[in-house]
C-alpha cells in the first residue's frame, strides 16, 4: 500500500514529516485516544483552530489540566502507549538518539527521543491527530 498522504510540520525548530494513517489503523485508535483525553479535551484540541490551540498550550492552568486529565485516564492501563501508535508513520529531521541527532523515524526512537520533553511530545501528537483525524 502507497502512502495515502504527507504532511510536514516545524514543531521547536524539528521538521516533522507523518504519512496520513490508513482508516483501519485510524479506527483502532481513535476509540484509545479519546479515552485518554476525555471528551473535552478532545473537543477543545480537534474543535478548535491552530492560532487558539498555540495560545491554548501556552497556558499552565490548562496545560497543568491537560496533564491532570490524561494522567487519571492512562493510570489505569498502558493509555498512554496510544501517543507512541500514532507516531507509527512519523519521522524527523532531527531524531534523538544517544547523544546524537540523526534523521529517523520518532517512533522505533519513541523513548530517547522524547525522553524528558513531554510537552514537545503532545504537541507533536496533537498534529499528527488533527493530520489524521480532523482534516477532510
Amino acid at each position: 500500500m502507497g502512502v495515502i498522504r504527507e504532511h510536514t510540520q516545524a514543531i521547536d525548530g524539528i521538521a516533522y514529516t507523518t504519512q496520513t494513517m490508513p482508516a483501519s489503523d485510524g479506527l483502532k485508535i481513535l476509540p484509545r485516544l479519546v479515552a485518554l483525553l476525555g471528551d473535552s479535551l478532545t473537543g477543545l484540541f480537534f474543535a478548535t483552530s491552530e492560532e487558539d490551540r498555540d495560545k491554548l498550550l501556552t497556558n499552565p492552568k490548562v496545560l497543568g489540566a491537560m496533564i491532570s486529565e490524561i494522567s487519571r485516564a492512562a493510570a489505569e492501563d498502558d493509555g498512554l502507549l496510544v501517543l507512541r501508535d500514532m507516531l507509527k508513520t512519523t519521522a524527523a529531521d532531527l531524531v534523538r538518539v544517544g547523544d546524537a541527532e540523526i534523521p529517523g523515524s520518532v517512533h522505533t526512537h519513541f523513548d530517547q527521543h522524547f525522553a524528558g520533553r513531554y510537552r514537545h511530545l503532545l504537541e507533536v501528537c496533537l498534529w499528527v491527530g488533527r493530520v489524521n483525524f480532523t482534516n477532510p
